[in-house]
């Protein structure tokens, strides 16, 4: 089984991601959603994850402090990134900084 933390403030980009996790590998990947990047943060005290899928704009942070706060949280885990096509600099400085 692969746990999955979904981090997505967007109810429908959720279902997205939630429906293509869940079609792909039928029932090996389990995804637990949060919309708060404190939320993720108290999850990931509290759970372990195989890895993140996380939006780059989050409610309570934004681009790369939503990173660094979950890699010094975490230390090494894939971290998957979801953005906008529209910033090729900001996608850039994510990857700079850990992100697949």
């Amino acid at each position: 089984m692969i746990r999955v933390l979904l981090v997505e403030n967007n109810p429908d980009d959720a279902k997205l991601a939630l429906d293509l996790l869940q079609e792909t590998e039928k029932g090996q990947i389990e995804v637990t959603h949060v919309e708060r990047l404190s939320n993720a943060l108290h999850r990931l005290g509290r759970e372990s994850y195989d890895a993140i899928l996380m939006d780059r704009a989050v409610v309570d942070t934004h681009g790369l402090d939503t990173l660094d706060l979950i890699q010094a949280a975490l230390g090494r885990m894939p971290i998957v990134v979801l953005g906008e096509k529209d910033d090729e600099a900001a996608d850039r400085q994510m990857i700079q900084h850990g992100a697949q």
